[in-house]
């Protein structure tokens, strides 16, 4: 589970991984190999070769006569020797933890020098050695550069192993991002139609993501000739009997009052109400513009609009909490009509109604509650679809209604980029309705 959380979520990143991490691998045992195999190796041939022409050196140091003429040779063989009395008795300074060719030096040179009593290599430019040598009681230091025993640049396997590395990276990014920007238009084209948008999209990137974007263009446009089809025939079944009603309310109001003729008057009206369930439904009235808003001016005004069209038992509240901020982006009528549908929907299974605005960092949430008998937690999901009606316990036969209201008011969340969560209310045990609208506007 630990690796799990580590992985990129994201699938550029996962693909990146792919190619990156066998790199990285391949260049770290390349380079590994070629320091143990050629490196040390070729220190090693050098170190010996050259601790023949150390102990040569000393040997005739010592035993010559004219010591001019031995410094003089040495010389000429990037060796400086000079005569001691005594050798340092400081500890010699210790070498870099990077400083692996510093440690074959040493370790070749400790076991092949002749009368070897202390050595110092330096860490810097021009990376001299110093060797501290006592031969036939002659004590001596010789002094030589690290290129005559090691191989030269040894930093250039690191750098050549990262610029590569960075290279082939850059190539993998590039080709990558070409094939995964189709795929991020195809996601964010396939949100947007969910939240009623279309935008412009074409088969772009590999033969498999073409063949993906052609499916789903071609499912849009079905959906979309779908949703036409259905918009149309609701829209014109609710005109064509609007005219009819509107006979038939006129006809019974011409009637003498009684109880009949209210009733009569009480389904015309519940009748008409379910034909503007279709047509919101069907989307008639949705094509409100996007505007800048104040969401508690908001929220507030439109719960001072539901007070004054409840009932005069019905108590209904008001409050806001958290981090709110004072400018967002929504459709104000589509967000009243979805508020409105919740309110209306809680004063017919209870007399108290509680509205809450929350803000966090990242979201908004509206939050209506009511004292009602509730929702079942295994009807929840059931009841969020078009034209379902829950059993007697929330009196569903109150008042005209198709069961469109929730629909409808999670239509209007898609749209937003937010969502529709039916539960339990914590302080009057009746149902909780929560939308959540994204701080931000979709895109």
């Amino acid at each position: 589970m630990r690796l799990r959380e580590l992985m990129p979520k994201s699938l550029f990143g996962r693909a990146l991984l792919i190619l990156v991490f066998p790199i990285v691998v391949i260049q770290l045992t390349v380079g590994g190999i070629f320091a143990h195999r050629i490196f040390n190796e070729m220190t090693g041939i050098m170190s010996s070769n050259y601790v023949r022409v150390i102990n040569q050196t000393t040997r005739d140091f010592i035993s010559a006569e004219e010591k001019d003429a031995v410094t003089r040779k040495a010389n000429e063989l990037g060796l400086t020797i000079q005569s001691l009395e005594m050798v340092p008795t400081e500890p010699p300074r210790e070498l870099n933890f990077f400083d692996l060719t510093g440690r074959y030096i040493e370790r070749s040179l400790s076991e092949d020098v002749i009368g070897l009593q202390r050595m110092e290599l330096e860490p810097n430019s021009p990376y001299r050695v110093s060797l501290w040598i006592n031969r036939d009681q002659a004590l001596m230091k010789l002094t030589f550069t690290r290129q005559f025993v090691s191989a030269r640049n040894p930093h250039q396997l690191p750098v050549i192993m990262v610029l590569t590395s960075l290279l082939l990276t850059g190539i993998a990014i590039f080709f990558l991002r070409n094939q995964i920007t189709p795929i991020r238009k195809l996601a964010t084209a396939a949100e947007a139609f969910g939240q009623g948008r279309t935008t412009p999209l074409r088969p772009r990137g590999a033969t498999e993501v073409r063949r993906a974007t052609s499916a789903f263009l071609g499912m849009r446009q079905r959906i979309e000739r779908h949703i036409d089809q259905r918009t149309l025939m609701l829209s014109g079944v609710s005109h064509d009997l609007r005219t009819p009603l509107t006979r038939l309310k006129l006809s019974v109001s011409m009637l003498p009052e009684g109880q009949d003729t209210t009733d009569l008057l009480k389904d015309i009206e519940d009748m008409e109400n379910i034909i503007d369930e279709f047509l919101n439904f069907a989307g008639e009235n949705h094509e409100d513009q996007w505007e800048n808003v104040n969401p508690k001016a908001l929220v507030k005004k439109i719960v001072g609009t539901c007070e004054r069209t409840l009932e005069v038992h019905h108590e209904i509240s008001f409050k806001s909490v958290g981090d709110l901020p004072t400018n967002v982006v929504w459709r104000p009528t589509s967000v009243q009509r979805a508020i409105e549908n919740l309110v209306q929907n809680a004063a017919k299974f209870g007399d108290q109604i509680e509205v809450r605005l929350i803000g966090n960092s990242k979201s908004i949430k509206i939050e209506i509650a009511d004292n009602g008998p509730g929702i079942p937690e295994n009807q929840r999901e059931n009841a969020l679809n078009a034209f379902v009606r829950l059993d007697p316990s929330r009196n569903q036969n109150k008042g005209g209604s198709v069961g469109l209201g929730l629909a409808i008011t999670q239509d209007i969340m898609r749209s937003h980029g937010g969502s529709l969560n039916l539960g339990q209310s914590t302080s009057l045990g009746g149902l909780s309705v929560t939308l959540t609208f994204p701080r931000s506007r979709p895109d």
